[in-house]
C-alpha cells in the first residue's frame, strides 16, 4: 500500500516538475501565459498534457537521442578503427620484439664467438711463444749435437769403416735369414702338400676299415682325420671317399676306448658345422649306433664317461640344427632325437 501512495507521488511530482519546467521555459522566452481569449479562457486551460509535454521536452529529448546515437555509431566506428589500428600496434610491436630478440641472440652468439676466438687467439699466442722459446732452445741444442758430431767424426775416423762392416755382415745375415725363411716355407708347403696327398688316397679311411680291432692306431687316424678335415679342400675329398660311411662303421664295431667315440664325434661335429658336398645321414641307424657304442665304452674314469655323454649329445644337437642333412622328417628326426637325447641321460644318471 505504502508502495502505490509512494508511486503516485513520485508521478504527482514529476507532473509537477515537467508543467513547471515549460512555464519556465514559455516565460523564458517571452510568452504571457496569463492573457486570456475573447471568452476569458487562457490557453493553459485548454491544453491537454501531451500537447503540452511533447512539444517542450518529448520531441528535444528525442532529437537529443537521436543525436546521441548518431554520436555513438560514430564512436562505435572511431572504436573500431582504433581496435584495428592497436592490433595492428600490437603485431608490429610483437614482430619488433621478436626481431629485438633474435638481434640480441645474434648479439649474444656473435659475442661468445668473439669471445672464443680471442681465446683462442690468446692461446695461439701463448703456444707460439712457447715454441718459439722451445725451437730457440732446439736449435742451441742441434748446434750443440752437430758440433759433437763433428768432433767424433775427426776423432773416430775409424768407426764409419766399423760401422760398414757391421752393416755388411747384417745384410748377409738378413739374406740367409730370407733363404731359411724361403726353405722354411718351403717345407711347410710339402708338409701340407703331403698331408693332403695322404688325405686324397684316403690312407686314414683305410686304416679305419682295415684295422677294426686296433683301437690305438683308430684313435691316431680319427685325430688326423680331424685335423685335416677343418680344410675345406681335404674336407670335400674325405667326403666323396665316404668318410660318413666310415665313421657309422667304426660305430658299429662298438669302439671300448673312448678316444675312438670322441674322435668320432668331434668329426661328425665338424662335418655338420661345415655341410658342404655332404651326403644326407642315415639318420635312424647313426643315432642307434651312436648310443650303442656310448653304452660300449668301458673306462673307470666318471670325468671320461661324462665327456662321452656330453660327445653325444652335441652329435644330436647338431643333427637337430641341420635338418637338411638327415634323411628323415623334422617331426621325425625331433622324435628320434628326442628318444636319444632321454636316453643318454638315463644312462648318465645311472652311471654315476
Amino acid at each position: 500500500m505504502w508502495s502505490r501512495m509512494a508511486k503516485h507521488c513520485f508521478i504527482w511530482r514529476l507532473r509537477a516538475t515537467t508543467l513547471y519546467v515549460y512555464f519556465s521555459c514559455l516565460i523564458t522566452y517571452g510568452a504571457d501565459v496569463t492573457v486570456a481569449d475573447k471568452k476569458g479562457v487562457r490557453p493553459m486551460d485548454l491544453m491537454t498534457w501531451t500537447s503540452v509535454v511533447h512539444p517542450t521536452m518529448m520531441v528535444p529529448l528525442q532529437d537529443k537521442i537521436l543525436h546521441l546515437q548518431q554520436r555513438n555509431e560514430l564512436q562505435r566506428e572511431r572504436t573500431s578503427a582504433l581496435n584495428e589500428t592497436t592490433a595492428s600496434i600490437k603485431c608490429n610491436e610483437q614482430n619488433l620484439l621478436a626481431q629485438a630478440k633474435e638481434i640480441q641472440e645474434d648479439v649474444a652468439a656473435a659475442r661468445a664467438f668473439r669471445a672464443e676466438v680471442n681465446e683462442q687467439i690468446r692461446r695461439s699466442q701463448v703456444v707460439n711463444h712457447e715454441l718459439a722459446t722451445s725451437t730457440e732452445a732446439e736449435e742451441k741444442k742441434l748446434q750443440w749435437i752437430q758440433r759433437e758430431v763433428a768432433r767424433l767424426h775427426t776423432q773416430n775416423g775409424t768407426a764409419d769403416v766399423e760401422v760398414a762392416h757391421l752393416i755388411e755382415e747384417t745384410e748377409r745375415v738378413a739374406a740367409a735369414s730370407a733363404v731359411l725363411r724361403e726353405k722354411y716355407q718351403l717345407q711347410q708347403q710339402g708338409r701340407h702338400s703331403v698331408a693332403a696327398q695322404r688325405a686324397v688316397r684316403c690312407e686314414m679311411i683305410g686304416m679305419l676299415r682295415q684295422f677294426p680291432s686296433n683301437e690305438a692306431l683308430q684313435t691316431r687316424a680319427l685325430r688326423a682325420l680331424h685335423v685335416v678335415c677343418k680344410k675345406p679342400t681335404t674336407r670335400r675329398q674325405l667326403l666323396i671317399y665316404r668318410l660318413q660311411d666310415a665313421l657309422v662303421e667304426v660305430l658299429q664295431q662298438l669302439p671300448r676306448r673312448a678316444s675312438v667315440y670322441l674322435g668320432v664325434c668331434q668329426i661328425i661335429t665338424e662335418l655338420s658345422d661345415n655341410s658342404d658336398a655332404m651326403q644326407k645321414w642315415h639318420t635312424k641307424a647313426l643315432v642307434e649306433v651312436l648310443l650303442a657304442a656310448c653304452t660300449s665304452v668301458e673306462t673307470e674314469s666318471p670325468t671320461i664317461l661324462d665327456e662321452v655323454y656330453r660327445a653325444a649329445l652335441s652329435v644330436c644337437t647338431c643333427l637337430r640344427t641341420t635338418p637338411q642333412l638327415n634323411d628323415v622328417g623334422i617331426t621325425e628326426l625331433h622324435e628320434l632325437l628326442d628318444a636319444a637325447v632321454h636316453q643318454l641321460h638315463e644312462a648318465s644318471r645311472s652311471a654315476n
